[in-house]
């Protein structure tokens, strides 16, 4: 700005993300296209009152980048030996194809993906009923709140650093913008600027840590650009910043803890796994501390059936990410809507097993269980 009547300013805001101006502030312009991506889909849940014993692989949904903050429901809508039918219906996207399957994998492009097993072995009777349901969420960074913005006059680049929405820990991203000449934004879309930088726990979270500034060496015309956040992250890009492919490359030597943004997390105790027979036939399965907490990263948990020709099957085999909230777990006993446990269907003459990888160290997050 030269303090004229024809300035040219941007403005990051905490809801609705970045907005310009090429008149000094008497009219605003939203930019938002191709800001924000999808981040996460939760553990899939099989409603209390579903009558056959099917599941979705692993328990897990993958989320992709265009996939939305919302709900999605799959129900069971047409019954066949070793196979049947489901409707896919989000709350917002709304009803999608209807999955059979028996053609393996079901993807939304560019949405999310997921693969239902029937899980009847050679009887093929028993997988799912009409009306059988799960649920899960998928979250997505809508990239509307903006903590940090940067423009790039030497190159005509305009940098943004977002925070995204996740429950269980903070996520980031930063996205990069051509400007014209003189200063205005140019035609196109936000594209991600985010080679480097640090994933949260990679392979079963590869969000990115929140980063919170971005600043340059030498304002309007950098050499070098720096950024900073959570998770002890300090980075530096030297090279791409003609084209805004920036290239990160970490520079946190003698940094700590005590001078970076974290988020602190209490566990209560030593965690336990604990199995129970239901009524209906199904078992349920906690994996929690006293206090409802799920094990630190990287436990692992195996849960295998044998039916009653002996034939054995993997129901579950899955590694936990940090997270503050799982399933498995009752956070709160007086509250039932806490009450989250595995569960997995038997049927005459199944037994069930169960094996426990407990992650414990010596460093940061501790142990799960044992010594």
């Amino acid at each position: 700005s030269a303090g004229g009547a024809n300035d040219m300013l941007y403005a990051g805001t905490e809801d609705s993300s970045v907005w310009a101006t090429v008149d000094s502030g008497k009219t605003w312009t939203a930019h938002t296209s191709g800001i924000g991506k999808g981040l996460t889909a939760s553990t899939p849940v099989a409603d209390a009152n579903n009558k056959g014993f099917g599941l979705i692989k692993d328990n897990k949904v993958t989320a992709l980048p265009g996939c939305l903050s919302e709900k999605w429901t799959v129900a069971c809508i047409a019954e066949s030996p070793n196979g049947g039918s489901f409707s896919i219906t989000g709350t917002v996207s709304g009803r999608q194809t209807d999955y059979d399957i028996t053609t393996g994998t079901y993807t939304i492009p560019n949405v999310l993906s997921f693969t239902i097993l029937d899980d009847t072995g050679s009887s093929g009777i028993g997988g799912f009923e009409v009306g059988d349901t799960f649920t899960f969420n998928t979250t997505r960074d809508p990239g509307r709140n903006i903590r940090s913005l940067l423009a790039d006059q030497g190159n005509n680049l305009l940098y943004a650093v977002t925070l995204g929405e996740l429950s269980s820990h903070s996520v980031g991203n930063i996205y990069v913008h051509e400007l014209n000449p003189d200063g205005s934004i140019a035609p196109g879309d936000w594209r991600e600027a985010n080679t480097g930088l640090p994933q949260y726990d990679p392979p079963d979270d590869t969000t990115l840590f929140a980063q919170h500034v971005i600043a340059p060496n030498i304002p309007g015309n950098p050499t070098a650009l720096y950024i900073g956040g959570e998770g002890i992250n300090f980075y530096k890009a030297t090279s791409g910043l003609d084209t805004g492919e920036l290239i990160w490359q970490e520079s946190k030597n003698g940094l700590s803890n005590l001078i970076m943004a974290r988020m602190p997390v209490l566990f209560s105790g030593l965690c336990e796994s604990n199995m129970y027979q239901e009524d209906s036939g199904f078992v349920s399965l906690y994996i929690q501390d006293k206090n409802g907490n799920p094990p630190v990263a990287g436990t692992k948990v195996i849960v295998r059936k044998t039916d009653s020709e002996g034939k054995e099957s993997t129901l579950m085999n899955y590694t936990y990410p940090d997270t503050l909230t799982h399933t498995g777990t009752w956070r709160d006993p007086s509250d039932s809507t806490t009450n989250n446990p595995y569960r997995f269907y038997l049927g005459l003459g199944d037994g069930i097993s169960l094996e426990m990888e407990w992650a414990c160290s010596d460093a940061v997050p501790g142990c799960s269980s044992g010594d």
